[in-house]
Parts: C-alpha cells; structure tokens; sequence
C-alpha cells in the first residue's frame, strides 16, 4: 500500500507504477491479457462482480509496439476470460496527456 505524502509524491509513485507496467510487463497482446485475466481472478476471490478500470490503449502501442488491432482485440479476449470468472469488466479508456489531443493517440482511442 502507497501512502502518498504531497500531490508531488502521488504523480512520481503513480508515473513510476505506469512505467513498470508499460515497459516491463506489457510486452505483447499476450500480456495485456494475461493482466486482465489476473486482475478478474483476484477480484473474483473478493467477490467483486463489475469492475472499471482504466487502460490508455495506445500506451501499449507506442511503449510496446504492439499493433493496435492486437491491443484492442487483448482488451476484448481479457474481457471474455474476466467473464468465465462472473467478472465484468467495463474500460475507461484514455488518451494520455503528453500526446495532445490532436494527436494519433486520439482518434484511435475513440474508436
């Protein structure tokens, strides 16, 4: 558990989480599934049965070169598996901050 000191400290521990999962253990669309399924199986054991969790999909593209097809249909295959464990899953997709709006990032994220 992170107990967060200053807003400061909050954004450093937050960016530093963000980079580990982006870079090391997003590698492939295996991965971002294998994620979803594990997060489905410890929300399970909680009898949690809906959960939102946010996601920038494009992230992966641009931090793992994974193909955007790729990202969407993990997204979609964890989905299915969070499914066989009563856990429904809804994204929050989002477009981070650093690429603009007007960037490829967004289009791609809408869709």
């Amino acid at each position: 558990m992170f107990e967060f000191t200053t807003l400061a400290h909050f954004i450093e521990v937050y960016s530093n989480v963000n980079a580990l999962v982006v870079k090391a253990l997003v590698v492939d669309a295996q991965s971002i599934i294998e994620l979803i399924d594990g997060s489905a199986k410890d929300l399970a054991v909680q009898n949690v049965r809906y959960a939102e969790m946010t996601t920038t999909p494009y992230s992966h593209v641009i931090g793992a070169g994974i193909a955007c097809g790729d990202v969407r249909e993990a997204l979609g295959e964890g989905r299915r598996l969070a499914r066989r464990r009563s856990v429904e899953f809804a994204w929050v997709c989002d477009v981070e901050a650093r690429w603009g709006w007007l960037q490829p990032s967004s289009p791609w994220t809408l869709r």
